[in-house]
Formats: structure tokens, sequence, C-alpha cells
């Protein structure tokens, strides 16, 4: 009966956000310079293919006039960029541009010259472009099917990106979405990453370095409180990369929650809700100059600032809210000891049945990882777990202050080596992708050494637990890159910025950065990327809230982004983030996601209501803060529940999915 309901619910949800998507009455001006910002850089690439000698003058007589100042400004740009010859005398090409709509679905911008004809053409952006995403999600709720409601997601996008050509839609998911998602070398790295961290992780098993750590951590952790505790502070710590966070401290912790029964999804949870957030506000970390540059771009847009991007990253930390406070929600759950709604109930059946996963989950590791236990016999120690660890977390660090730029000497002098600036800057420069890669072989090297030069096993049984690792990853992956696929479709029709043209111009200065963080947070949801909602609000956000508010507004607004693409990360079962989550925490996806729903919904409430509006008519972030957390331990107190109190216990299965021994490793082999 609840999943009759769940699914009526589902449906009329979904139909009634369709209905409201089909009437609303977007920025129509917005969303034609959003198209023409990616059909006339395709135009201009055709010329240049043609003529990349020519100097490209332009007609703009049959343009709209609202497009005329972005075309001068990416002309601009563009032959700034292009330049081949610069200071000859190079041949003038004088391009007839013309806007045109040759169906119901596409625009296309066409360049007539002598030298020939040069078009492109898009998908239209219409209400539509926010359908994908709720196809999926609302598919994925209704039938339990991950992979299944991403796939009808994509297709759905892809069809109407052909204009509408069932065909010719089927055939671009795979060459042109598909390929776009397995293709991209940041893509390829972190699922290597991925897939070397777990191998890692099975020869650990194998060889008792899982259960040596267990062992020696029962003297500092000996209750569930004490545990969470440890794993937040282990989050805390591992701050410089959401990916290495997620993966280090899921995989650490989980044998060792699992022991003291707690669920998958309380350590997923408090994993993810401590990944992103601390990277996202850590002053060193891989997201700082991805953050700083976003910012120096908006910032040269606005001539009366004389603010530099780091400047305005360190001077908007205050107003980051939703970060500030999930680290703190975090910390609040563990230490009363409140759940809420689903995470109460899964913890409930952690401690009464023993099971950390519920009957008939989908952990997004296989069976085959899950039932890698301890060679019989084996020497337990923990040196063969902490080691490998410690080799990635450390490599990481060498490889991005490496990789950054790190050893070559700033303008001060050696003494500047290690100084904040400095670091921000390198942190920011180093290619993370790369890192975390040789990271992970460097955990895995270790990890081979350590037990072949103690000889706890064969070179054979090592290559064995290694591929049972690395294959246990495979459901994950196809999850990963459909996501990333789904995220190519949500560019290719335009769902950002329908969202953002929905609301733009239609709000007053005092609720400009709530309706940012909400509108960011819509974004991150449906494409699944914090990084890529941040790319498309902040040139956008940024002059905007200078313009309404002046410098202050100006700051909060660029908190907003920032936390709002977080939120709309831990919500969205479209993240991959938060499915790396899953994958480090062995957690089922879905599961993961609907247990941590109401926490980020009231985070995000309580950030919005208590800071954000208070900050924007004038107040002080740090009594709104202090407020802030009040209200969540106010939240907690009244409305979660302990599921310790009353709780029996029974004897600890010796497996978290039943009660039978799982078959140990030798028998598998």
């Amino acid at each position: 009966m609840k999943k009759l309901l769940l699914i009526g619910a589902v449906i009329i949800g979904f139909c009634g956000l369709s209905w409201g998507l089909s009437q609303t009455r977007p920025d129509q001006d917005y969303l034609k310079i959003q198209q023409f910002k990616l059909l006339f850089p395709l135009v201009l690439s055709q010329v240049q293919a043609q003529k990349p000698q020519a100097r490209i003058l332009v007609d703009t007589q049959l343009m709209p006039t609202i497009l005329e100042p972005e075309i001068k400004k990416m002309l601009q740009k563009w032959q700034a960029e292009h330049s081949q010859l610069a200071g000859a005398v190079v041949p003038d090409l004088s391009l007839k541009l013309r806007w045109e709509t040759p169906s119901t679905h596409q625009d296309q911008l066409i360049a007539e010259s002598n030298a020939g004809r040069f078009e492109a053409r898009r998908a239209r952006i219409h209400w539509t472009s926010a359908l994908p995403p709720l196809i999926a999600v609302a598919l994925a709720l209704i039938t339990q099917r991950l992979i299944l409601s991403l796939f009808l997601g994509i297709l759905a996008g892809s069809i109407f990106a052909a204009d509408w050509n069932p065909l010719l839609g089927f055939v671009e998911l795979f060459s042109k979405h598909g390929w776009a998602a397995i293709s991209d070398f940041f893509h390829l790295k972190i699922l290597l990453f991925a897939g070397f961290l777990l191998g890692m992780v099975g020869i650990m098993n194998v060889s008792g370095g899982t259960r040596g750590i267990i062992e020696a951590l029962q003297h500092y952790v000996k209750s569930r409180r004490s545990t969470q505790l440890m794993t937040w502070v282990m989050g805390l710590l591992v701050f410089f990369d959401d990916y290495a966070n997620s993966f280090v401290i899921g995989t650490t912790m989980r044998p060792v929650t699992d022991r003291l029964k707690i669920s998958r999804e309380k350590l997923a949870y408090i994993v993810d809700s401590t990944a992103a957030p601390v990277s996202g506000i850590a002053i060193i970390s891989t997201w700082i100059g991805y953050e700083v540059g976003l910012f120096q771009d908006a910032l040269d847009q606005i001539q009366a600032v004389n603010l530099g991007g780091y400047q305005a990253f360190i001077q908007a930390l205050p107003f980051r809210f939703y970060c500030i406070l999930s680290l703190t929600m975090v910390l609040l759950v563990v230490w009363l000891k409140r759940d809420l709604g689903a995470m109460y109930h899964a913890e409930i059946r952690a401690i009464e049945q023993g099971l950390v996963l519920r009957e008939g989950a989908t952990p997004l590791t296989s069976k085959t990882f899950n039932g890698l236990d301890a060679k019989p016999g084996i020497p337990l120690r923990w040196q063969n777990a902490a080691l490998p660890i410690l080799a990635v977390i450390l490599a990481t660090l060498a490889g991005l202050y490496i990789s950054g730029g790190g050893l070559n000497l700033p303008a001060g002098g050696w003494r500047q080596l290690f100084t904040i600036q400095h670091l921000g800057a390198v942190f920011s420069s180093a290619d993370s992708g790369t890192v975390l890669l040789w990271s992970s072989i460097a955990g895995c090297a270790t990890a081979v050494v350590l037990v072949l030069s103690q000889r706890l096993l064969s070179l054979k049984e090592v290559s064995m637990a290694w591929g049972k690792g690395v294959s246990s990853i495979l459901i994950a992956s196809v999850i990963l890159v459909l996501a990333w696929a789904l995220n190519s479709v949500a560019a290719e029709i335009g769902t950002a910025p329908y969202l953002i043209a929905i609301f733009r111009d239609s709000v007053q200065p005092l609720w400009l950065p709530l309706l940012i963080f909400i509108l960011s947070g819509a974004v991150a949801f449906s494409t699944g990327s914090s990084w890529s909602t941040m790319a498309i609000l902040i040139p956008v956000a940024v002059p905007l809230a200078y313009e309404m508010g002046g410098a202050t507004l100006m700051l909060i607004a660029m908190g907003a982004v920032l936390d709002g693409s977080i939120f709309g990360d831990h919500c969205s079962p479209l993240s991959d983030t938060t499915i790396l989550s899953s994958i480090a925490c062995s957690c089922d996806h879905l599961d993961h996601v609907k247990t941590q729903f109401p926490y980020a919904i009231i985070t995000m409430f309580v950030a919005a209501l208590v800071c954000y509006l208070p900050a924007s008519a004038g107040w002080s972030p740090f009594p709104l803060i202090v407020l802030a957390v009040l209200a969540l331990a106010g939240i907690l107190l009244i409305f979660g529940r302990d599921p310790e109190v009353n709780a029996q216990y029974p004897p600890a299965p010796t497996n978290h999915l039943q009660a039978t021994e799982p078959l140990r490793y030798s028998q598998e082999s």
C-alpha cells in the first residue's frame, strides 16, 4: 500500500511540475543570448577552418538588437584568442549574420560571405528542457531501478535535442552523449581512481589489514556515537579534495561502522555531507582554484569593483551558510543521537536486526567485494591497512603541490613557499584528476609490497583480491557514466539556462540571495554537477547582485551560488559526488539519497530563512550562524528520535546481509 501511495505521489508530482513548467514565461531575451553564445563560436570555428588568416568582420543588420553587444564582445575575444599573425596585414572577411528558426524546436545561426555559407543549429530552449532530469528522478523513485531510469531520462533529452526525432535521438544517445561521458579524460581518471582504490581495499581486506585496524580502533571507538564522531572528524581532516575524502573515509570506516551496527545509510550521510562542504570552504583544496577563477572572471565584468577572485572568496566565507550548517548538522545528529524519517528506521534495522543494509538493497559494490574477508589464520595487522591509506593521502597532497607548481619559487622567495596565498594558488592550478589516479596507484603498490614482503598472501591471491575489488565497481561505473551523459544532454537542451530564465529579473534585492541559493540548488539537482552550476550561475549572479545591492549583496550572492550548488548535489541521485559516496560506503544509492534528503532539506530551510534573508537585510553573518545552529539543534530534539532508546541488541551476525557465515576468500578462490 505504501508503495502504491509513493508511486501515485511521484506521478502526481511529476505531472504537476510538468504542467507548471509549461505555464512559465521565461525571459526570452536571456534565452536567445545564451543560445547565441553557443552558436556563434561554432560558426566562427567553421570560418577559421576555411579562412584561418582572415580578419573577421560582422554585419549585424539582420540580427536581433539585443544580441549586438554580445556579438561585439565575443568577436573581440575570438580575434584576440585566434590571431595567428599579430601585426601582419591580413585579408578581411565580412560575415552577414542571420537568425532563423528552421523548425519549432530548433534555433539556427547563419553567416553568409563571399567565402561561402556557414551555419550552426541547436535545440531551442523551452520548458521541455527541464524534463529529462525530472523523468530520471521520477522513474528512479517509481521503479527503484536507477540505471534504467537514467537511460530513459537521457533518451528523452536526446530526442528533444535531435529535433524530436526518436531514431536520431536514440543514435545520438550513444554516439554523442554517451561518448562525451566516457571520452572525457577527467571522467576516465575518476573511474580508474575509484577502481584502483577499491582494488587496494580488496587487498587490505584479504590480508587482514582491515580487520586489524578494526581491532586497533576498538580502544578508541567503543560506542556508536564515538565511531560516528570519529568519522566526522576524519572527514574534516581530509579537506583537500571531496573525491579523496569520500573514498578514504568511507572505505576506512565502513568495516568499523559495520561491526558496531551503524547503517550504511548513516555512514554515507556522514561521508557525503562532510566531503563537499569541507572541500568547498577550505582555503586550500582542489575546489578553491575553480571557484576563485569563476569569481575573477565575473569581477572583471564590474569595473567599479577593485577586488580579486581570492579576496572575494575569503570575504564570502562567512556567507557560506549551507556548508557551515551542513557540517554542523552532521555533528548535531551524531552528538544528540537524533535521527529523522527513513534514517531512523535504517538505524533501528541495523541495531535490532544487525542488518546495515536493508534486505533487497543493491549496494554500489558487488557482493563479491562484500564477501572479501581475511584469509583464515592470517595475522591481523593494522599497519597493512593504515599505511596504504596514508600513502594515498600523502601522495595526493604531494601530487597536488607538485602538479600545481608548488616547487616553483614564488616572487617573495622560499619563505613564501608554504604561505596560505601560495598554497591556495598551487592547489587551484593542480591537475586533481591525474593526481588522484596516481595516488590510488601508490596506495595499491604500498598494499602489495606490504603483503608480499610479509608473505601473508601469494602473488596469485593478491592478484585475485585486487581484481575482485576492481571488478566490484562495474555497476557503479555504469551509473556514473549515465549521470555524466545526462549532464551532457542537459547542457545540449539548455536545462540550466531555462531554469535561470524563469526567475531572472523577477525579484527584489532582499530576496535575491535566497532566490540564487534555491535556483542554484535546482540547477545542481537537475544536472547532477555542482561545478557546472557554478560556471553557469556565477557570471549571471555576481554582476546582477552588485548592480542591485552593492558589494555586500554581491558577496552574499557568491556564497549562495556555491552553497546552493552543493545543496543540489546532496539531494540529487544524479550527482557524481553522491554516487561516489554510495560507492565508498557500499550503500544502496537510492537508499542513501532518500535518507540524506530530509537532513539536506532542513539545513537548506534553516540556512535560507535564518541566514540568507536576514543577511540580505544587513545582519552580521556570525550571530546568524549561531541562531541557525540553535535552530537545527531544536529541530532535531523536537522531531528527531534516538534509535538506541529501548532498542534490543541481539548478538551481531557475522555478515551485514544475513546471519549465515559468508564464503571465505580461500573457498571463493
